[in-house]
């Protein structure tokens, strides 16, 4: 995830590595919608890519979804070329091929703990 950060991220796209395949995409500014519809990465095995890949559900979601789907095709070229998925070849094992988001969604709105308690709060994680 870091070397895909470091090739496809910006000031408005960041990727955070999360456990085995539950990685994180954020979309900042604003002008990203999350009316997407994604298909599930387990639902797209043997279907063509052109009949899978993001698609807008209304007018003003269709720039996500072009920009969702050239991250999509963009990534396939850099995993190629990644150390670990050359190794992994080398080793007939099968690679990580080009992210795949789904599940979009948005940040929640919510009181803080001030606002709704009166109390402050911290967590260790």
């Amino acid at each position: 995830m870091r070397t895909i950060d470091q090739e496809l991220g910006s000031d408005h796209i960041k990727f955070y590595p999360g456990v085995s395949y539950r990685h994180l995409l954020v979309l900042k500014g604003g002008k990203f919608s999350a009316n997407v519809e994604c298909t599930p990465p387990h639902d797209v095995l043997g279907i063509p890519i052109d009949r899978v890949l993001v698609r807008a559900k209304d007018a003003q979601s269709k720039k996500t979804a072009q920009l969702l789907n050239k991250l999509i095709l963009d990534s396939a070229s850099i995993l190629e070329q990644h150390p670990v998925n050359v190794k992994r070849k080398g080793e007939g094992k099968d690679m990580a091929n080009m992210i795949w988001p789904w599940s979009p969604g948005k940040k929640p709105v919510m009181k803080t703990l001030q606002e709704r308690f009166g109390i402050r709060g911290a967590v260790i994680s």
